[in-house]
This record gives C-alpha cells, sequence and structure tokens, in this order.
C-alpha cells in the first residue's frame, strides 16, 4: 500500500500533473517503507537442531541423513539443502523427507581435501546452517570441523558459518561502500526520472497532449510571440488546446498584436483587447526580451539600456497592466528568465543584470500576491535565437562557452510551467542541475565558464567593441525631446 501512494504521486509528478497524494500520506509512506526494510531485511537464526548422520558413498562422497527437532522445523522452507563446495565447485544435494522429521540428501555429497560442506535451512527471514566438514585455516584463526559419523546441535546464524573469517574492525569501510551503493542506486534513478521528464517535455513541445487536458481552453497572453522562444511556445499551447494572444513589437500575424513594452499606453492597449478577444486572462508568459554585448567595465551604453528596460522594465509594465484581470480568476504569471540570471558568461552584463532583475522581481510578487496570483520562473538554457545575432555580430558569441539547448526546450518548460505553477524550472533537466550548481557553488561554476572562454579565444579573436561614449548623451537628448 506505501509503495503504490508513493508510485501514484511519483508517476504523477514524471507527467507534471499534481501528485495528487496528501504531503502527509506521502511521509508516512516514506516511513513505512523504511520501517519494513529495517524491519524485515535483518535474518534471524531458526530455533531448530539436528541430529546429523553421514555414511561413507564411495570414493570422498557421503550420504546425509539429518533428524530435525522439532519434526515440523523444515514444513515451509524455502530451501532445506546439503551444500559443498570443492575448490570452485558448487554441489548442492536437496533433503527429502522420508518420515516425519527425517530427511535423506537425494545424492551423494563430496567431501574431503579442501573441500567444505554444511546443511542450509532457509525459513522466511530466518537462515541457520551447521557445518558437516570444513578444513582448518590458519590464516584467519579457523578450527577445522572434521568429518564425523554423527554431529549434533542447534542451527547456527548461516551468516557465521558461511563467513567465518569476518572480524570485528573499523566500521568506516562499510560507511564507505553504503554509501557508495546508495549514490549510485541514487545516480541511476535519478537519471531514469531525468531522462523521462525530459522525454515528457520534449513530447510536449512538437504537440502531443497530454490526457487529462489540463490546459484545453486556457487563456494565455505572451510577449514575443513573433521569434525564437516566444513562436515556439506559442505553437506548444495551443497544442496542448491553449487559446493564445500574442504581443510583439514586429507587425503581429494571426493572434498577435503590436505593442513596444517600453510604452505603457501601448502595451495597456494590447492586453486588454487580448483580454476582450480572449474573455479574460488566465496566464500571461513574459517573454519578450532583447540582448547586447558589451565590456562590463565601460560605462553602459545605449544599449545596454535598452536591454534592461526591455527585459526587466518592459515585463514589469506588461505584468502590471495584466494583474487586474489575472486577480479575478486566481491567474498564473511565468516569467522567463535566463540561465545568465545564475551562470555568469563573459560580455553579457546588461543581459545577465536585466534577466537577474526579473527574476528578483518574480520572486518579489510572488510574495506579495500570497498565492491569489501564482508565480513560475522559467530559466532557459543558451539558445541559438536572433537574440544572441548582436553580441555575436562583435565577436562576443556564446558558441563553444555555453552549452546549446532547442527553442523547443524552452517551449517545452513553459508549457510544464503553466500547467504545473511551479516556482522554478530550467529549459531541462540538465539545465536545472546547472542551475543547482551555480546557485550553491559559484565559484567552481565560473572556473569552469572561465577556462572554457580562454579555450575558445585560442581558437578566435577576442571580441571588439566600438566607443559609444557619446550614446549616453544622444539617448538623453532623444529622452527630453
Amino acid at each position: 500500500l506505501a509503495a503504490a501512494v508513493l508510485g501514484t504521486a511519483f508517476g504523477r509528478v514524471v507527467a507534471h500533473r499534481g501528485a495528487g497524494v496528501r504531503a502527509a500520506h506521502v511521509a508516512v509512506s516514506v516511513v513505512a517503507i523504511v520501517t519494513a526494510v529495517v524491519v524485515l531485511v535483518p535474518r534471524s537464526t531458526p530455533a531448530l537442531s539436528a541430529d546429523i548422520r553421514t555414511s561413507p558413498a564411495g570414493h570422498d562422497a557421503i550420504d546425509v541423513e539429518v533428524l530435525l527437532t522439532p519434526a515440523d522445523g523444515a514444513d515451509g522452507a524455502e530451501r532445506f539443502q546439503v551444500m559443498a563446495w570443492q575448490g570452485g565447485e558448487l554441489a548442492v544435494a536437496h533433503l527429502r523427507e522420508v518420515e516425519r522429521g527425517r530427511f535423506v540428501t537425494d545424492e551423494p555429497v563430496p567431501v574431503g581435501g579442501d573441500g567444505k560442506a554444511l546443511v542450509r535451512i532457509a525459513h522466511g527471514g530466518a537462515l541457520g546452517a551447521i557445518p558437516i566438514s570444513m578444513p582448518a585455516d590458519p590464516a584467519i584463526g579457523a578450527d577445522e570441523v572434521p568429518l564425523l559419523p554423527r554431529r549434533q546441535g542447534p542451527f547456527l546464524a548461516e551468516s557465521h558459518v558461511l563467513l567465518r573469517e569476518a572480524h570485528t574492525g573499523p566500521a568506516w569501510p562499510a560507511v564507505v561502500g553504503y554509501t557508495f551503493v546508495a549514490l549510485g542506486v541514487g545516480t541511476v534513478i535519478g537519471l531514469l526520472l531525468a531522462a523521462t521528464v525530459g522525454l515528457d517535455r520534449r513530447r510536449r513541445a512538437l504537440g502531443w497532449r497530454n490526457g487529462d487536458g489540463t490546459l484545453a481552453g486556457t487563456r494565455v497572453v505572451l510577449t514575443g510571440c513573433e521569434g525564437g522562444i516566444g513562436l515556439a511556445a506559442k505553437r506548444a499551447l495551443e497544442g496542448q488546446g491553449a487559446r493564445v494572444v500574442g504581443i510583439d513589437v514586429r507587425a503581429g500575424g494571426r493572434d498577435c498584436l503590436v505593442a513596444d513594452l517600453r510604452d505603457p499606453d501601448a502595451v495597456r492597449a494590447a492586453i486588454d483587447e487580448a483580454a476582450a478577444r480572449l474573455g479574460g486572462i488566465d496566464v500571461l508568459v513574459a517573454n519578450a526580451g532583447i540582448g547586447a554585448a558589451d565590456e562590463t567595465a565601460r560605462p553602459p551604453s545605449a544599449e545596454a539600456r535598452d536591454v534592461m528596460d526591455v527585459n526587466c522594465f518592459g515585463s514589469w509594465e506588461v505584468i502590471g497592466q495584466a494583474m487586474p484581470h489575472l486577480r479575478r480568476g486566481g491567474g498564473h504569471v511565468v516569467v522567463v528568465g535566463s540561465g545568465l540570471a545564475r551562470v555568469n558568461m563573459p560580455y553579457s552584463a546588461a543581459y545577465t543584470a536585466s534577466k537577474r532583475a526579473l527574476v528578483g522581481y518574480a520572486d518579489v510578487l510572488r510574495l506579495e500576491e500570497d498565492g491569489a496570483v501564482t508565480v513560475s520562473v522559467v530559466q532557459p538554457a543558451y539558445i541559438r535565437t536572433p537574440i544572441h545575432d548582436g553580441p555575436a555580430a562583435h565577436g562576443a558569441s556564446l558558441d563553444g562557452v555555453a552549452r546549446v539547448e532547442t527553442v523547443q526546450d524552452a517551449a517545452a518548460a513553459i508549457v510544464t510551467a503553466c500547467e504545473t505553477h511551479r516556482r522554478e524550472l530550467g529549459s531541462s533537466p540538465v539545465t536545472t542541475l546547472q542551475l543547482w550548481a551555480a546557485r550553491h557553488w559559484p565559484a567552481v561554476v565560473d572556473r569552469a565558464v572561465a577556462q572554457r572562454r580562454r579555450q575558445v579565444e585560442r581558437r578566435r579573436p577576442r571580441p571588439v567593441f566600438p566607443d559609444r561614449s557619446g550614446d549616453r548623451s544622444r539617448r538623453a537628448g532623444k529622452v527630453q525631446a
């Protein structure tokens, strides 16, 4: 029952649905399974004794007769046998009952030389053994168990007989060994889970529809809908049954309104038009953004300031304008950040600062709304979209420095965020792991990025940026005008 509870919760989470099981029930199930393992795995010694009689059966072989006390001690046993091994050659003779409590081997058992022989019984968690013959082993201080015509006594713990070379000692080798085993098992399970999640996300991005229809009829407004991640996300959401109206600075196609996120009036008009078309707004995906590259040690250029205005304040503007519509039905906001909000890359100060600020804004928004509107943050990895064309023109491409993913990876993560309302997720399980590492070991990740950057710059020229010292004054004049 406990495994069924955990399996149900695990399966639904892998499918990006709610677990469907209360947290308390999951906790009780975990405790129940751990308790069962702790209680049932330890082995006990059977409360049995035996009168073992041997008789010659040819050269270096014997027949074995066992009189068991109590007589019914072998009833229901999974294993009752005589086992012998001679220099790696294992022989097993089963004990068959010829009368109540009296058993004989069904074939002769080899003995002699350095061979070992013993009677074994397994009954549930009780494992016992009685040696018939064993040679002395001075290296481990084990005395000889001579072959006798008759031997009487209780069953011993099987591990004591089979592992007679075991001795007490420090506990750390066992701790290290079991730790590595646990890490190995955990790694395999983690890889299976990551592969399942990655496959499920990709199928969603390519239009595979979730059986429970969680997004069917959902009213979504998506910024930056005309290219890159936005276009892929629009198609993926529509593939899941959502109704999507986009907002983009460029001339819109079907169901894509035109607005510059730096223009509050245009944003307000676009949001009201989208709400009118959809009959309300359930989800707002703040995806629009631009990129620029600069040397961080220089004063910020007008291009860098535009990045901050669009990526941070533009998204803030569109979310603020949509909030009255979202609050009416307990809506959801998906903020598309960037892996660069956690993992630092060279020449990306403006973009990194804008996305890091946007993630901070989303965290504060989530806190203030306190469940009235939920907020998710999607952190895509480096994806080759037109947003990187400007930096690449200056020789500041991230190719070779950052791991590359596809727009479908990011679109699938956006769909997942819309379905599950998760707080934060990467565009793939690998990206999620990298973001976790960057959060906990930033210096290690910085060194790895710096090393890859140095390797790349040995193969291609160092980026060259024009002198933009006059950009700021020209932009100030434009703003005043």
